[in-house]
């Protein structure tokens, strides 16, 4: 790493991504043996995480992002939201394209089937009590969607 980021003419792509979103895709993963969708499989199955479980991964998420920030801090860097590649994944890849200076190539359908496409509280089964355990720390705006039986203002 010590080689690219000594070279500030290398482009930095970040792509962000809710990280418990990125937990609970590879607990699936794990779970099934399946890292890509191929869009006749099932659902992954829905799964539990434990409280430090997530406090690790968010920890190691954290620690990494700010090693990225501050080796490549000189960089040329361009950032993308996950969401928006979900609902705009061929202007997303060429705004990516046009960033890293190469030629346009659009995607196929298959390469972008997003494995998951539930809502986190309606696949982390203890979606409630991972909200409570962090809903006063930094990371609980990760946790920003409702599950499905509870009101709102809770």
């Amino acid at each position: 790493m010590d080689v690219l980021a000594a070279d500030p003419a290398i482009k930095i792509a970040h792509l962000k991504r809710n990280p418990l979103e990125s937990l609970r895709s590879l607990v699936q993963a794990r779970a099934t043996g399946r890292w890509q969708r191929t869009g006749t499989d099932d659902d992954p199955p829905r799964v539990s995480i434990s409280v430090s479980e997530c406090e690790d991964f968010f920890e190691r998420c954290a620690r990494q992002k700010e090693l990225i920030e501050a080796r490549f801090s000189a960089h040329p860097r361009l950032t993308v939201d996950y969401s928006t590649t979900l609902v705009a994944p061929t202007e997303t890849l060429f705004r990516l394209h046009d960033f890293l200076e190469v030629p346009r190539v659009p995607l196929r359908p298959e390469t972008y089937l997003k494995q998951e496409h539930r809502r986190l509280a309606d696949t982390v089964l203890n979606f409630a009590e991972l909200r409570r355990a962090f809903r006063s720390r930094p990371e609980a705006g990760f946790f920003n969607c409702l599950e499905p039986s509870e009101p709102a203002g809770r």
